[in-house]
């Protein structure tokens, strides 16, 4: 809902109500503040569109745009400008395979500007107590104080009874046009459906001086009266109010027991002494009564406000996610990867409708449409992995050193150069990964982190841990419900302290990955600790659901998250935001035990199989 004021002249509401558009037919409302001579005007467009194969999905709002710069551009009389309007739109819908109708009304200079097309939109003007239909193609009148300006497609008029707008001017517009979005939102024509509201105010009209004609050619100029009734033509006879479920209200009991008492004060007064003891009783149960029903209206007025509240933030999403939507479809062929993004957003919205009213039908037609969507833009790759180097075959992990790499295997570490060259090799025993940072080597068994070099060096333990981190010279071990961290100090490292402020329960599959946050992979899920605490993270954008995670890699100089899904055999790409952006399969993927990602160069380096082997990105 807009307000929009012109202090020069006219102090106008602007309210619109439209239902979802489908591949067949489109109602849409525009407005927009315009500037002509300097004084602003407000511009009001119902465009109704049945669409062909192939049309374009913002056709409507391309159609108001012309008309609007035609508006602020050209040179002429007002109304002249809307016919040259109309025309620019006709041209541009007469080889687009779309039938099309619209009603523009700019409101300007204590007047209203009127310029048709098509029979499937119409205009009514109401002031109580009386309406009528505007029939012309074009022309222009006078406006005044208490007006009302209906913009509605030819269904909404057969759906809805509209005499309700001639009853008053005090008429409360907002609560019909919420009992009308819900009436629409059921309704299965609900795309063929809209309607604008132009409630013309008094506030800064004082007395209304006549509209000079702006040129010759505009002799036509026809006012809108509003001298006689004029029943509204529409096929359903029930009124607005007609259409509004009856809800069972509470009965106030209080009259009767009042009554009640007024009877026996009249007894006590002719002597019946049994009165007295009944009055006390009465009093009481008065005293119960009335307690009860303001508990009651408390509560329920309470319950009302939260539905109200609860139902104005459903709208408010619903409205927003409909819109990315079309916005997000309309540029799918031109920009994939933009529209993906506005998709998400659109499903990000659907998403806390769908927390505030989890049944709502249009919610989840929706969100099921935006999946279907998304579905289209995901950047799926095939990708084919070849061997990078071979040694042995019990390969358990790879870590980035140097320029090169160091192969990590179950019994000592192989460090090789960026073209799989071995340079220097060391002895370990029951490796089952490692890590580099600097030039030091740091080799796990699972239990106890040893630090490989001519002399071996024990730097770090704990029992039963999953995988190991090192970051800026930190040791990290990711044990099954917490994060222990080992700082160096002179002469080795402390001993181990907690990471995470409250202990997680963490899978057999989880690893992670440090970046100056610790992201951590569990189950379909990926979590994100900084200092220790766990942030807000969700994935967003991932379509049929993913399987289940297991090794991950980042660092602070990729903008990245690149994560295993060991159960679907893929390898997914999602932003540090969690939005996910693209994926490669192969069937290598299921049984990866480390990676690496070379972002710079392209690569992909991943462990599996006890082999380490390397793919394009």
């Amino acid at each position: 809902m807009d307000t929009i004021v012109d202090k020069t002249s006219l102090k106008i509401k602007v309210e619109k109500i439209t239902g979802l558009a489908n591949d067949k037919f489109s109602t849409a409302v525009f407005t927009k503040r315009v500037t002509l001579d300097g004084t602003v005007g407000t511009f009001v467009s119902l465009i109704f569109t049945k669409q062909g194969e192939g049309t374009r999905q913002n056709l409507g709002s391309d159609i108001f745009e012309v008309t609007a710069k035609k508006l602020e551009e050209d040179e002429g009389g007002v109304l002249e400008k809307l016919k040259k309007g109309r025309e620019r739109a006709l041209n541009l819908t007469s080889d687009a395979g779309v039938e099309i109708s619209f009603a523009n009304c700019l409101f300007y200079k204590n007047a209203c500007y009127i310029v048709r097309f098509g029979d499937k939109v119409k205009i009514w003007v109401f002031r109580a107590p009386d309406g009528r239909e505007i029939k012309f193609e074009d022309g222009s009148g006078h406006v005044v104080p208490g007006q009302l300006f209906l913009l509605a497609s030819e269904k909404f008029f057969s759906s809805f009874d509209t005499s309700v707008f001639a009853k008053s001017e005090e008429i409360d517009l907002e609560e019909i046009i919420d009992g009308l979005a819900t009436d629409i939102s059921a309704d299965p024509s609900q795309s063929e459906i809209g309607a604008a509201f132009i409630r013309i105010g008094g506030e800064h009209l004082g007395n209304i001086e006549q509209v000079e004609e702006e040129k010759k050619d505009e002799k036509e100029l026809v006012e809108v009266p509003v001298e006689e009734p004029i029943a509204p033509q529409v096929d359903r006879q029930q009124s607005v109010e007609d259409n509004v479920v009856a809800k069972p209200r509470f009965k106030n009991p209080l009259p009767h027991v009042l009554r009640f008492l007024l009877d026996e004060a009249g007894r006590l007064g002719h002597g019946d002494v049994k009165a007295i003891f009944r009055l006390r009783r009465n009093i009481i149960f008065l005293v119960l009564v009335i307690l009860f029903i303001l508990m009651f209206s408390g509560f329920n007025s309470i319950r009302t406000q939260n539905s109200s509240k609860k139902l104005v933030e459903f709208r408010a999403h619903m409205a927003t996610a409909t819109s990315k939507y079309s916005e997000g479809v309309s540029i799918i062929e031109l920009n994939k990867a933009r529209a993906r993004n506005i998709l998400i957003e659109a499903d990000n919205e659907v998403k806390v409708a769908l927390s505030l009213i989890p049944k709502d039908s249009d919610a989840l037609s929706l969100s099921s449409q935006i999946a279907q969507k998304l579905k289209e833009t995901e950047n799926l790759s095939n990708v084919t992995l070849t061997n990078f180097y071979s040694d042995k075959s019990n390969v358990v992990g790879l870590s980035p050193y140097g320029a090169g790499y160091v192969v990590f295997y179950t019994d000592g570490a192989v460090e090789i150069d960026k073209n799989g060259k071995k340079v220097k090799e060391y002895a370990a025993s029951n490796v089952t990964s490692g890590a580099t940072y600097d030039k030091s080597i740091f080799a796990f068994d699972g239990n106890k982190v040893k630090k490989l070099g001519d002399k071996d060096q024990e730097v770090a333990g704990v029992d039963g841990a999953a995988d190991l981190q090192v970051f800026l010279g930190n040791i990290y071990l990711l044990a099954s419900n917490q994060i222990y961290k080992f700082v160096p100090v002179e002469g080795g490292y402390t001993k181990s302290a907690d990471y995470l402020l409250e202990n997680e329960t963490f899978g057999a599959q989880s690893r992670f990955a440090i970046d100056g946050s610790v992201w951590v992979t569990r189950g379909n899920e990926i979590l994100k600790y900084t200092r220790g605490r766990r942030d807000d993270f969700a994935l967003q954008g991932l379509t049929g659901g993913a399987g289940n995670f297991g090794e991950i890699y980042t660092n602070a100089d990729l903008d990245n998250l690149y994560v295993v899904d060991l159960v679907n055999s893929a390898l997914l790409v999602m932003g540090k935001d969690g939005v996910y952006s693209k994926s490669y399969q192969a069937s290598e993927f299921s049984k990866i035990t480390s990676l690496v990602v070379d972002e710079t160069g392209g690569k992909m380096y991943v462990v599996s199989g006890g082999k380490v082997l390397v793919a394009s990105l």
